[in-house]
């Protein structure tokens, strides 16, 4: 497997340019990957007073488009995930708000008393900013949920020789010590590691913690799961390697390249590495058997340093391969059907040095995040990203699509980025750190974090490198036909960015969206006024990060810019509803034709017609029973509807 380093391109949106780029990891390396010194990596600790002519203070904490935000905690240690997001926001049943971040209060050597910071809301206020962690040693990476009227987190310990995974937990909400214990090693016959975890409670009993982290001895690297029937008194599985995903099929992942979702007894998670398939894990049972879908399959299995991945080994692919960033999100729906979410990344290795072995180039311009579902078992939707590579074979059995790319912000049809040199590193695509969650009708709600196109005006002005890479912002979508079609992304941070409102000079990264919604979706990111990661060893200095708790009332969510649903409803009316032999589409007011799809639940077109007459009947006798959506366009501009066939 490799690791690591640089940046070429020629795809369209993207640049070439031939230069080193660093991935400074601060802490014990998984064995894939390694460290390369580099000026960047210094000890820059900038105080933010020093830069205090380029913020405004002026920031809102309510928006025109009917958000709230409120700063919930800071910290100094600003790399809160190497690749995926752990869901570090936890709505209980009774309203009450537990969130968790990696902090560190100060900028002390070495950042010693970094841990879990940890607020609460209480259903009326949140606590004051944490300033010391709730764990007695150093940790990091938290993932939080509750457990039988109290709260449970899962985070790791960086020691010497081991490493672990930690778990703490209290009784009651809020209040109490924290109850310290250690996930315990189970022997393999040599000394392995655990770190990474992600955590989340299910089962019939509501008891059942299941927890996934990155498991290592040697130079291999797995993820491994583990399971606690009784809250976390015993565990009756424990750091163990499903055999579909062992040393027999990979090579090894890497640390938080993964996402995990439990429902019930359903359990689930995705993962992958740059040169490894994309994978499903998906138990019915509470984790007691597992079955694996390939979610993107990548053309070299257990791929090695032995093998160049360059033009003349895949002309095809222009001596790159299309992977995932290894950002993940995973959600389970109400019917138990899983939808994962993850950024695309173009990955080679050629053009390195021969002592740069384990190392691999990547392509932070790549372009595009995507989404996959499962409609059962052994049905998928398929969809082709690239037309152009339509005639390979290997691109035939790819699920999934792109659902939004960077956005054109200046509208002139091409992607802006000044060049390679301005995006701030994170090993990430542009659109990435996806996090999801569905809402008990079936609607899907979507963040992530996406590259700003272009410098803003202020950027330029000030003309210092510090300013000078592309700000990442907040975005949220919204699905209400399981995913067919979704709403335009939109941009939290807008207003808060605005020039003349707030400060354009804000970072938005690190999204997690709850595990509930109700009137709001709520969400978490980390902000603060550079772009790009001090711990990766960025221009960043060490100034104050702050975490931001967002609520944006769903009555307001399809108010906000749409690429679907952008027209009255009322428009249209399809009737009778449901039927069994044939629908009317009448549409008020518009007298020039139009043309309906229908697709059935896993997003196939099962009926294109158009429409030339104010009032249409359809037959729908040649499709099965069950619910539709019809997706009526008016001169590109479309509304989507569901129907039942009974």
């Amino acid at each position: 497997m490799k690791k690591l380093l640089f940046i070429p391109c020629s795809f369209i949106y993207f640049f070439s340019f031939s230069q080193n780029f660093i991935n400074f990891i601060p802490e014990k390396l998984n064995k894939s990957e390694k460290v390369i010194s580099d000026s960047k990596c210094t000890n820059q600790n900038l105080q933010f007073n020093e830069v205090e002519h380029y913020i405004s203070t002026n920031v809102p904490s309510k928006y025109s488009w009917g958000g709230n935000e409120e700063i919930i905690g800071n910290t100094y240690y600003d790399l809160q995930t190497n690749k995926s997001v752990q869901n570090r926001l936890y709505v209980h049943e009774n309203g009450n708000i537990s969130a968790v971040w990696t902090m560190s209060p100060n900028t002390n050597d070495g950042f010693p008393e970094r841990g879990t910071g940890y607020n609460f809301f209480d259903g009326n206020s949140w606590m004051d900013y944490p300033n010391v962690r709730i764990e007695t040693e150093r940790t990091g990476w938290p993932s939080i949920t509750g457990l039988k009227g109290g709260e449970i987190l899962a985070s790791h310990i960086f020691g010497n020789p081991e490493y672990h995974t930690q778990i703490s937990k209290r009784l009651t909400l809020g209040e109490g010590n924290w109850i310290e214990s250690l996930l315990p090693n189970s022997d393999f016959g040599s000394v392995y590691d655990n770190v990474w975890p992600r955590m989340k409670v299910g089962g019939s009993n509501g008891e059942t913690i299941h927890l996934i982290s990155n498991t290592y001895s040697l130079d291999k690297n797995y993820v491994s799961y583990s399971r606690s029937q009784d809250g976390g008194e015993n565990w009756d599985i424990l750091d163990y390697i499903i055999p579909d995903i062992d040393s027999n099929n990979y090579n090894g992942f890497g640390g938080d390249a993964y996402a995990l979702d439990v429902k019930d007894d359903v359990v689930a998670f995705v993962l992958g590495g740059p040169w490894t398939d994309v994978i499903l894990m998906k138990s019915i049972d509470n984790g007691n058997t597992w079955n694996k879908t390939i979610l993107r399959e990548h053309p070299i299995p257990m791929f090695d340093d032995s093998i160049t991945v360059d033009s003349m080994n895949f002309p095809l692919f222009a001596g790159r391969i299309t992977n995932s960033d290894q950002s993940f999100s995973i959600s389970i729906d109400n019917n138990n059907r899983v939808h994962v979410f993850y950024g695309l990344m173009d990955y080679s290795n050629s053009n390195l040095a021969d002592d740069e072995e384990g190392a691999y180039s990547y392509y932070p311009t790549t372009n595009g995040l995507m989404y996959w579902s499962e409609y059962s078992n052994d049905t998928l939707f398929f969809y082709d990203y690239n037309e152009d590579l339509t005639d390979s074979i290997m691109y035939d059995f790819i699920p999934g699509k792109i659902i939004t790319s960077t956005l054109d912000l200046n509208g002139n049809g091409t992607l802006d980025i000044a060049s390679i040199e301005n995006i701030a590193y994170y090993g990430l695509s542009l659109e990435s750190q996806p996090t999801s969650v569905i809402g008990e009708n079936g609607d899907i709600y979507l963040a992530y974090s996406g590259v700003q196109e272009t410098l803003n005006e202020l950027q330029i002005e000030i003309n210092d490198p510090l300013f000078n890479e592309h700000y990442r912002h907040i975005y949220v979508m919204k699905s209400e036909d399981n995913g067919i079609t979704w709403t335009d992304p939109f941009d939290i941070m807008s207003e808060v960015t605005d020039p003349n409102n707030g400060d354009p000079l804000l970072e938005g990264v690190y999204p997690c969206i709850s595990n509930v919604v109700d009137d709001y979706v709520c969400l978490t990111y980390q902000r603060d006024a550079y772009p790009g990661l001090h711990i990766q060893g960025d221009l960043d200095p060490i100034i104050q990060n702050d975490i931001i708790f967002v609520k944006i009332p769903i009555t307001n969510f399809n108010n906000l810019k749409t690429q679907f649903i952008n027209l009255p409803e009322n428009l249209i009316n399809i009737y009778p509803n449901p039927s069994d032999n044939f629908i009317n589409f009448n549409v008020e007011n518009f007298n020039d034709s139009y043309k309906v799809e229908i697709f059935n639940s896993i997003g196939k077109t099962v009926i294109s017609k158009e429409i030339s007459n104010l009032s249409n009947k359809i037959s729908i006798e040649s499709i099965s029973p069950g619910v539709y959506w019809a997706r009526i366009n008016f001169n590109d501009k479309f509304i989507t509807k569901k129907f039942i066939v009974k």
